[in-house]
């Protein structure tokens, strides 16, 4: 089943293996789904915390949807 659903995202990752994914929007209940397919196509590599009604901060004065600042 497709759902059509469009979020406003930011991910930043500053440690390997872990992710904030920052969601404009609030969660309505398809924080599930969203799991769901993170771990489909991440399976254990990486570990994401969800924030939601994140505003979304440009890097360097351009928008980005993946920072990071890994060494």
């Amino acid at each position: 089943m497709e759902k059509d659903i469009i979020l406003n995202y930011q991910a930043i990752q500053n440690h390997r293996g872990f992710v904030i994914l920052k969601i404009e929007q609030p969660e309505l209940g398809y924080e599930s789904l969203l799991k769901f397919e993170l771990v489909k196509y991440f399976k254990d590599d990486v570990k994401f915390k969800i924030i939601y009604n994140q505003s979304i901060i440009p890097a360097n004065g351009k928008m980005k949807d993946f920072i990071a600042t890994l060494e």
